[in-house]
Parts: C-alpha cells; structure tokens; sequence
C-alpha cells in the first residue's frame, strides 16, 4: 500500500469506522455493567466511575511529569470502579436474580395487560370530584359500581379510563374498610390492597386494564395454580392520589 492510497483513500475510511466501533463497543459494555447490577449498585457504580474519570484527568492535568506512582493511582480510579462492576456483573456476588436491573420490570405492575380485553368492567376519572361510570352519553359520577361475577371467581380483570387531561389519577382496588374510614388516605384506611401492587397514576387519554387472583384469607379453600383466593362480595375502589374525593363500593351480583 503506498503512503499517497493510505492517506487518501484507506485512513479516512478506516479511522472513522473504527472510532464507530469503540463507541459502540463501549456503549454496550456500559449498558452490560448497569444491566446486571442492582439498582442501587447501577448508580453507585455511575457516581464513583465518573468521579474516578474526573480525578485521574485533573491529576493527570495538574503534573508537568507524572511518575509511576502517580500513573497508577490514575489508571486504578478508572479502571477500580469497573472492575468492581465487571465482577458483579459477572455473578461474583451472590445476588438474587430479580433484583438485577436486566430482571426488573419497567413499565408498571406485573398484573398490567398488554391489551384491553373487552368485556372488562371499566371506571373512568374526568375530573378530581369523583370516578364516573362510561355511558354512551359521556360518564356518570358515581361512587358504586355493580358487577357481575366472573366465571372464575378466583380472578378479576378491570379497567380504568383516564379522561383527565390535566391531572394524575389511578384505580386501585382494597378490602372493604370500615365506613368511617371512607375517603382516607391509604394509610389510613386500615386495610389492605387487593391487588399484588398499587397501580400507577397516569395523565388523561389512555385506558389501561389489569387482572389479578383474589388474595387467599383465612378459611379460603386451597386456590389453585395460577389462581388466587375467593371473590369478596363488595370491596373498596380509590384514586390513591386524590383518595378523599374519589372513591366508592363496588358489589359482585350473580
């Protein structure tokens, strides 16, 4: 290869695609060490190795002539992090599998569908008065909410409309509370979700449906698997972030 052919034409294609290939080969090592760490592990291994690049580039930039020592110290902030994070994301440490960011589940609940089926029963929010039942001729404030029981019994799939265009709201699902304990808090009800967690608020425009099985109590029968306990005869519904205005009963007939 001739000095004129390397310096027109081969360099000028080379350089660029290999710089191509160590950036992305670095981004994906980057996203390999935070994927397979903790949550907590993530952001402190993000903290302590851009403090490592900051000092190593201020010791480096202060020395007219680094010594050995010096090179060392300067090389271990940035290479000690990473390799902290090499070994966890290599199962040195005995982490349990479902608390690795790659595991985790990022876009809400577990008992969140994809899809809305259409025969769930639905609640909607237009405001931050009350829930309101869809009708054909726009949506009914209500705090009741009559339901047919399901064939399985074990299982309940909802759906919440949000038509609130300027405010957050969710509909989560607990035990029947005391009356006097209608419209408090979620602490302060004095009884537990139904659900295997509290839904998500989310801005107006949207419908998201979830199915979960009734938790077992005392006296249930054995559920089966895949199944949960027994359907109550009534529970509580509630938007968590505006809990003393919009909440109600809601009864299984059938």
């Amino acid at each position: 290869m001739n000095d004129d052919f390397r310096t027109r034409g081969f360099l000028p294609v080379v350089i660029p695609l290999a710089i191509v290939v160590v950036v992305v080969a670095a981004i994906g090592f980057f996203a390999w060490l935070l994927l397979y760490n903790t949550r907590e592990g993530a952001a402190a291994l993000a903290i302590v190795g851009a403090a490592g690049v900051l000092v190593a580039i201020a010791l480096a930039a202060s020395q007219d002539d680094m010594g050995r020592g010096k090179m060392v110290g300067a090389t271990l902030a940035i290479v000690g992090p990473l390799a902290i994070g090499i070994a966890i994301a290599t199962g040195a440490f005995d982490i349990p599998a479902d608390d690795l960011n790659v595991n985790a589940e990022p876009h809400g609940p577990a008992f969140l569908l994809a899809e809305v089926p259409p025969d769930a029963p639905m609640l909607a929010a237009q405001d931050l008065s009350s829930f309101c039942l869809p009708t054909d001729g726009g949506c009914e404030p209500t705090q009741e909410w009559s339901l047919e029981s399901p064939e399985d019994a074990s299982m309940f799939t909802y759906a919440f409309d949000n038509l609130d265009t300027t405010a957050e709201h969710n509909l989560a699902i607990f035990a029947l509370p005391d009356e006097g304990d209608f419209g408090a808090s979620v602490d302060g009800l004095g009884t537990e979700s139904l659900t295997p967690e509290i839904p998500a608020p989310f801005l107006g425009e949207e419908i998201r449906a979830y199915e979960f099985g009734w938790p077992a109590v005392e006296g249930d029968e054995p559920a089966e698997e895949g199944g949960g306990g027994q359907q109550p005869e009534q529970f509580y519904f509630v938007c968590t972030v505006h809990p003393s205005t919009m909440y109600g009963v809601a009864t299984f007939s059938g």
